[in-house]
């Protein structure tokens, strides 16, 4: 695990994978700080997969600010438009999104949240699991797994889970153009 709940079991208790070996790694600034930087979170990245990580968890990501929920627009297709100063990114590099390309390219599965503020659509780095090359091939080969929390019965998505729209990154009009989405992961 990158910085989030595992599912392997702690001493007096048996999880999912009560077997699985784990490689724990801290990318937040740790104390009482929440804050997170990219930068240590694709040297994780590299780190795990390096280390032959099958998966990688990353229950992290962006929360989008007042202004970019406020300015966020749904497309008549049901996707979703970014604020043209933010981008479909939040404002991200897409040098981020190759960097962890680097751990689906050495077989490990990322795992990513969708965000906890409740919105339609997904957080960043979660979205990344969508993005292509300029043929249209995926960065991330589908090994990027989009994740939500549910309610305490799990048969609900939790109030505060972000859900599984998409932030266009290729739009025509209000059409979105991309050929893969959140929804897909």
């Amino acid at each position: 695990c990158i910085c989030g709940a595992c599912v392997a079991a702690t001493v007096g208790t048996v999880g999912v994978a009560p077997d699985a070996m784990l490689l724990l790694g801290q990318v937040g600034q740790g104390g009482t700080s929440t804050g997170v930087e990219m930068a240590a979170v694709i040297k994780g990245i590299d780190w795990a997969s390096a280390n032959r990580a099958t998966v990688i968890n990353l229950s992290l990501g962006s929360s989008f600010d007042s202004t970019f929920v406020k300015n966020t627009t749904m497309n008549a297709d049901g996707t979703w438009r970014a604020p043209a100063n933010y981008g479909s990114l939040y404002g991200t590099s897409y040098a981020n999104v190759l960097g962890m390309k680097v751990g689906t390219d050495r077989g490990s599965i990322i795992v990513a949240s969708s965000g906890n503020q409740g919105l339609a659509y997904a957080q960043m780095p979660a979205a990344y699991a969508t993005q292509v090359d300029a043929s249209g091939k995926l960065l991330m080969s589908g090994r990027m797994i989009i994740v939500g929390a549910t309610d305490a019965t799990g048969t609900v998505i939790a109030p505060f889970s972000n859900r599984a729209g998409h932030i266009c990154t290729n739009l025509s009009g209000t059409t979105c153009n991309d050929p893969y989405q959140v929804k897909d992961f």
